[in-house]
């Protein structure tokens, strides 16, 4: 039997784990095998969409961090419900849905279009879908 001279046990204060998780099903692999995206519950009622390339060594990364502007807004909202909605058809594009708030939801979610290599933000509405899936074709 071993004992540990002189050690000590500090008490720290408690806190409740939050894991990230993906949201099953929400998985969505590029068209041309290059990048992938999920959905991750990032807390309570958080769930926010996240990518990585499959060809560097990254870690993966959340949107919203990625391309700045309304979606790291969002971000510090209380409540982000994200949803991919896909990539474009040559795989540079990643569409998404997010709806963020504080004490209500707002009357529609904010649809983006990022860039997948860099993760800049290249289009973003709540109005104007013609626009939003041309840049998804």
């Amino acid at each position: 039997m071993m004992s540990r001279a002189g050690a000590t046990r500090e008490t720290l204060p408690r806190k409740a784990a939050v894991p990230i998780l993906p949201v099953p099903g929400s998985l969505r692999i590029s068209p041309d095998g290059r990048s992938v995206a999920w959905i991750e519950v990032a807390g309570p009622s958080q769930l926010v969409p996240v990518m990585t390339s499959l060809e560097r060594d990254e870690p993966a990364r959340e949107v919203a961090f990625l391309s700045s502007g309304r979606p790291l807004r969002d971000r510090a909202l209380a409540h982000i419900v994200g949803q991919l909605t896909g990539f474009s058809k040559d795989g540079q594009r990643l569409g998404l849905s997010i709806e963020a708030w504080n004490s209500t939801p707002g009357p529609s979610p904010r649809y983006s279009v990022v860039s997948v290599a860099t993760g800049e933000l290249l289009f973003e509405t709540s109005s104007d879908m013609k626009s939003f899936q041309r840049l998804l074709q």
